[in-house]
């Protein structure tokens, strides 16, 4: 993504409230971003309806689909990063 991409992007988010921004403490150059608390409302909204998706998703397909579905996804984990990876889920 262009520098310029992600400022439309990010300039969109700002005006809606959803991003709060303030310039660094030690370089006033850099630009601290954080959700706002409507940002972080929307996020736990788009995750809640996210999550009931895949587990219908996961529901209709069957457990052996699942299981196959995160092999692939494991199998697109280059090897020097699977422990990382793993770790994070305790996998």
């Amino acid at each position: 993504i262009t520098k310029q991409s992600l400022g439309r992007v990010l300039n969109d988010l700002i005006e809606r409230g959803y991003i709060e921004t303030r310039p660094g403490s030690s370089d006033r150059r850099q630009k601290l971003l954080r959700l706002s608390p409507a940002g972080r409302a929307l996020e736990a909204e788009l995750f809640r309806a996210l999550r009931e998706k895949m587990a219908a998703a996961y529901a209709q397909a069957g457990q052996g689909s699942v299981t196959g579905f995160w092999r692939v996804m494991e199998g697109l984990i280059p090897d020097a990063d699977r422990s990382m990876v793993f770790g994070l889920s305790g996998g």
